[in-house]
């Protein structure tokens, strides 16, 4: 997570974007459907970089490292549980494994 803070004039930004389900003075929840096609891009060639300026995000608000930090996160969720991975968000929650 970063450790920007994002002003409110920042969110109303942020939360113009259709790539964008929510967001807080301290995170962005992006839409499922634009962390599958950003990591299919990215697994393409493109650079995290690109695919969030093409998706209309301004790296000025959100941070220059922060499409890296997505990309690289969203990424190994893909590699472990597929699109299912990116559409179900357990962050922070504590997952219970069957013994």
């Amino acid at each position: 997570m970063s450790h920007r803070i994002f002003s409110k004039q920042e969110q109303q930004i942020l939360i113009k974007n259709k790539n964008v389900l929510n967001v807080t003075s301290k995170s962005i929840t992006y839409h499922p459907d634009f962390k599958v096609k950003a990591v299919k891009k990215n697994l393409l060639g493109i650079s995290p970089k690109s695919i969030f300026i093409e998706a209309d995000f301004n790296l000025d608000i959100i941070g220059k490292k922060q499409p890296y930090r997505c990309l690289d996160r969203w990424r190994r969720a893909y590699k472990e549980n597929g699109e299912k991975g990116l559409r179900c968000d357990l962050r922070g929650k504590k997952v219970l494994q069957k013994v």
